[in-house]
């Protein structure tokens, strides 16, 4: 589109052919992205008015159809990065979320990490390590008194603010983790969510550390010890994991002891965000987190009309 044009263009909004608004509305929303900062600069030099709503509509709409395709790509070419799939999901209720800041936070912390790490390679002080960097250091916490506030599923609100639930921190403290070679993975535990340091079929070193491209969960061998990072990264084993299934009333399988997916996590932060927002009662935010969750099957869970 020629920008030149733009004025004319924006003008025939208020036009009282309902056609040739419609025509103008389809050509914005065909050029994408890229025509948001000149509708946004035309939005904030007028008034209150029709065409001014229809601007502000018509970029949700822009924002709201890259997102899902972003989704979708993401979702259709896996493996998964848990990172991109959060900032993806983050992006429904920040539209316009600065992704390098966000990559910029990660990896301050990643460098804080390791900066203090030994030269060995021992999983209880790499696990002490990454514990005292994130939960004293910085000062990450669970949110206890707001726990399904949806600040808590977004990454830039958990960074920010320091706190999240039990899988936005899990998830922060994987992407640290393996970002820096440690075989830490999600647990997908009814109720909470959890992490597990795994010890690997193949273990190829590279200073001390685990490669990073040899962190695949079908190389995972077998759990060494559990991980809550909602309690500051309390270390645990798999007869506490039982005890805690028994306090609440669920029976054991075997998969609530074994790493998840990036597939399964994502799922679970979309139950978590469709819920949260229900709560406050954002019924267009929890209609674009159906559309996520349409793209990753999840039709079945919800009557998602």
């Amino acid at each position: 589109m020629d920008i030149k044009q733009l004025p004319a263009m924006i003008s025939l909004l208020d036009d009282s052919d309902e056609e040739v608004v419609s025509i103008v509305e389809n050509q914005f929303l065909l050029e994408g992205p890229s025509i948001i900062p000149w509708l946004e600069e035309a939005w904030f030099q007028l008034s209150e008015g029709p065409v001014s709503g229809k601007l502000a509509e018509i970029i949700s709409r822009i924002q709201q159809q890259d997102l899902k395709h972003s989704f979708e790509l993401l979702w259709k070419r896996p493996p998964i990065s848990l990172l991109k799939s959060w900032m993806c999901l983050s992006r429904i209720q920040t539209p316009q979320l600065d992704e390098s800041e966000v990559r910029q936070w990660v990896n301050g912390l990643k460098m804080d990490v390791w900066a203090q790490f030994g030269a060995g390679r021992d999983p209880m002080q790499q696990v002490a390590t990454l514990n005292d960097v994130l939960f004293r250091q910085h000062g990450y916490r669970g949110n206890s008194d707001h726990y399904h506030a949806i600040e808590n599923s977004l990454i830039h609100e958990t960074l920010k603010r320091k706190m999240g639930n039990p899988i936005s921190l899990s998830m922060l403290y994987v992407i640290i983790g393996q970002s820096l070679g440690l075989p830490v993975f999600g647990i997908n535990l009814p109720q909470h969510f959890i992490v597990a340091y795994c010890q690997m079929k193949q273990s190829p070193l590279y200073d001390g550390i685990y490669e990073q491209d040899a962190i695949r969960i079908d190389e995972v061998e077998k759990v060494m010890f559990y991980l809550n990072p909602f309690s500051r990264g309390q270390m645990f084993n798999k007869e506490s994991l039982n005890a805690f299934l028994k306090v609440v009333k669920v029976t054991p399988q075997d998969g609530f002891f074994l790493p998840c997916s990036e597939q399964d996590i994502i799922k679970r932060v979309l139950r978590n965000m469709h819920h949260a927002y229900g709560e406050i009662q954002q019924s267009h935010k929890q209609e674009q987190v159906r559309d996520l969750m349409r793209i990753a099957g999840m039709e079945d869970e919800w009557p998602l009309a």
